[in-house]
């Protein structure tokens, strides 16, 4: 007797590249699915919510606006302000020359308002480039630039007039 063993016929690379195909196309058709599930759910949430809002504003109880609402606008403006990055590049920039007067901050508006003196137009422009640096556009600028003052210094001349004078000016920024 004789006994021959026939050899297993594997499954050919296109069965695999079949069976690979359809187990992605049910992965993808399984993750739209889980999707769309999540984007109907959004949907009708959203949808009760509107009916919620509408039930109240015809109950007339959202028609008054709270008595603490513009505190709580105010605070909320003032927790979104980037008043710390400001306030921080007016503190690592110096410039002899240049002395700080006020510091203005106006949440309502988001601006930036600071008021200095400048010895002269050199410390003033470089005063402002380091403020403007790094930025991509110059966001610091120049408000309101008084007339120039003299001050008395221990080495005025005879006929009275000041060697030194101070420039009044007035910096913004928008944020």
């Amino acid at each position: 007797m004789k006994i021959e063993f026939v050899d297993p016929v594997l499954p050919s690379r296109r069965a695999w590249a079949c069976v690979v195909g359809l187990a992605a196309l049910a992965a993808v058709l399984f993750a739209a699915g889980r999707i769309m599930e999540a984007r109907v759910a959004a949907i009708e949430s959203e949808g009760r919510a509107r009916a919620a809002a509408a039930e109240l504003a015809k109950a007339g109880l959202h028609d008054e606006p709270s008595p603490w609402a513009e505190d709580m606008k105010r605070a909320l403006d003032r927790a979104a302000l980037p008043e710390a990055p400001v306030l921080r590049e007016l503190e690592t920039v110096a410039v002899t020359g240049i002395q700080l007067t006020s510091i203005d901050i106006d949440m309502g508006i988001h601006m930036a308002t600071v008021e200095l003196q400048a010895d002269n137009d050199q410390a003033l422009g470089d005063y402002l480039d380091q403020l403007n640096a790094g930025m991509p556009a110059a966001v610091w600028h120049v408000e309101r630039l008084a007339s120039a003052q003299s001050i008395p210094g221990p080495q005025q001349s005879l006929t009275g007039v000041s060697r030194a004078t101070v420039q009044n000016v007035t910096l913004k920024r928008h944020f």
